[in-house]
């Protein structure tokens, strides 16, 4: 048996190992989200970097970013007559000002004011993040609409006004089976292993030059059904936004996905009446926060929360 081994487990050693990695991995997960497409790209394209996507990255980030917390103020406290020392003078041994940790202090307070206010060159930092995700906003990848990947086939068809019938013909010539118009497209490409942009480009057809349009539109703006159409669908295409987006029950299907924002839009309900009416159910939110998010602080199904604000 080695020396090595003999030698006793050391809490200080792993607490300092332990701040290093936490270091390591917040710096390469920093890195990664700094660099990756905005949320609408990522959920649409299927954006991974090494296996995992922008979502997971996110997680792994906020969990090290926990881990090198509570690490690092073992490490504190585990070196806590040392770190005093900084803040002595070296001849008197009494707190006295430092010019090395006067000068800490003060830079940390410019990064803080300079990236607040954005001054150069902390602006130049945040343009350049804006750049890379701007690089993104290519073709090839960009949804037809913004978070398309949270609407259902028809109502991704009304939006396009493209042929719902042409989409399902396409997705089931290469088997993909759609059980509803009414599936939510980042469901359906789930299931079969696909990303919303790569069941999408299935159902543009062969050609991928886009999808079919209706060759008749009737006086209220939803397609004609063609033959033999209604039989396979089991129910009439091009359904409206708010039905589109629900199911038998008039429950909103898939709407934990949606921001506060996107609900509200779809719903036509003000914005603002709704922030107020969570805030008087006990949580505060921003518009931007999904409804899952909002359930799970208040420890609800996202069902809820349209009740919370319609009611």
């Amino acid at each position: 048996m080695s020396d090595a081994s003999k030698k006793p487990f050391s809490f200080r050693a792993f607490v300092s190992v332990m701040v290093t990695l936490s270091f390591i991995m917040l710096s390469v997960t920093g890195i990664v989200l700094f660099i990756a497409p905005p949320g609408r790209i990522t959920n649409w394209s299927g954006w991974t970097i090494v296996g995992l996507d922008k979502h997971q990255w996110s997680l792994v980030h906020i969990c090290f970013s926990i881990s090198f917390l509570v690490m690092s103020l073992l490490h504190i406290y585990l070196n806590w007559r040392i770190l005093i020392g900084y803040f002595k003078s070296r001849l008197s041994r009494r707190f006295a000002l430092r010019w090395d940790w006067s000068l800490a202090l003060v830079l940390c307070l410019v990064l803080f004011f300079g990236s607040w206010l954005r001054f150069w060159p902390f602006s130049e930092v945040y343009n350049f993040h804006e750049d890379i995700k701007n690089s993104w906003e290519t073709q090839q990848i960009a949804a037809p609409l913004d978070h398309a990947e949270l609407l259902t086939l028809s109502e991704l068809a009304d939006r396009t006004g493209a042929n719902l019938f042409d989409i399902i013909q396409n997705l089931q010539a290469r088997d993909i089976h759609i059980g509803s118009p009414d599936i939510i497209v980042e469901d359906l490409a789930q299931n079969y292993n696909l990303s919303p942009a790569q069941l999408y480009n299935i159902a543009l057809g062969s050609t991928g030059t886009g999808l079919r349009r209706n060759r008749e539109i009737n006086p209220t703006g939803a397609p004609e059904t063609e033959p033999g159409q209604k039989d396979l669908l089991g129910s009439r295409p091009g359904q409206g936004t708010r039905q589109g987006l629900r199911g038998g029950g008039g429950q909103m299907r898939g709407m934990g996905r949606l921001t506060l924002k996107q609900y509200c839009q779809t719903e036509n309900f003000d914005i603002e009446k709704a922030l107020k009416k969570l805030a008087a159910a006990g949580v505060i939110v921003h518009e931007n926060m999904s409804l899952r998010e909002i359930a799970d602080q208040l420890g609800v199904h996202p069902s809820e929360i349209q009740t919370i604000i319609e009611r």
